[in-house]
């Protein structure tokens, strides 16, 4: 890691979750987390996604509470999107 100096964008690592790919781009999108997947920017780095910090420090906040949401609730209490949900994936960046 090095120090920031000034940014606006920054990469974060789910690797520690086991999601990549397809199943990291469904829990952002159930969590209504707007971030970018690794994946669309290179395929080395589908364990990743990339979020945009230009937002209210609020917004911010609120996201990664939905992010921890989901990411802490147990597997049968997850949402199961439908085919209409599932292209409802909110990102930026």
């Amino acid at each position: 890691m090095f120090p920031v100096e000034g940014t606006y964008q920054v990469w974060l690592d789910f690797s520690a979750t086991g999601l990549s790919g397809e199943a990291l781009v469904k829990t952002l999108g159930e969590a209504g987390f707007g971030a970018s997947p690794g994946s669309w920017f290179d395929s080395e780095a589908s364990g990743f996604a990339r979020m945009n910090f230009a937002v209210p420090k609020e917004d911010i906040e609120a996201a990664f509470r939905r992010l921890k949401d989901v990411l802490t609730a147990p597997v049968a209490a997850q949402p199961q999107p439908t085919d209409t949900e599932s292209d409802k994936t909110r990102s930026c960046c």
